[in-house]
């Protein structure tokens, strides 16, 4: 039986740097990211949470208000 050829295998084809909603893989210690909105932060929250333990980094959140946005800011603390 033959395979179909609905897949094409490309060579040289670089891996985005940032995998997903949000750059915690590309922070540093100290780095932080507003997420405006009561509710995204609070998503953006536990995927800052699960991507530390998953990786192996520590991660911080507040909630505040900026230039009259309320939303949580997530700094990158270990």
């Amino acid at each position: 039986m033959s395979r179909p050829d609905k897949f094409r295998v490309n060579s040289d084809v670089p891996l985005p740097t940032h995998l997903g909603k949000y750059p915690f893989g590309e922070m540093k210690v100290g780095d932080s990211i507003f997420v405006p909105g009561r509710e995204q932060g609070m998503r953006a929250t536990k995927a800052a949470h699960t991507f530390g333990y998953t990786h192996g980094l520590k991660f911080t959140t507040r909630s505040t208000n900026e230039d009259g946005v309320m939303g949580v800011r997530i700094w990158r603390v270990a």
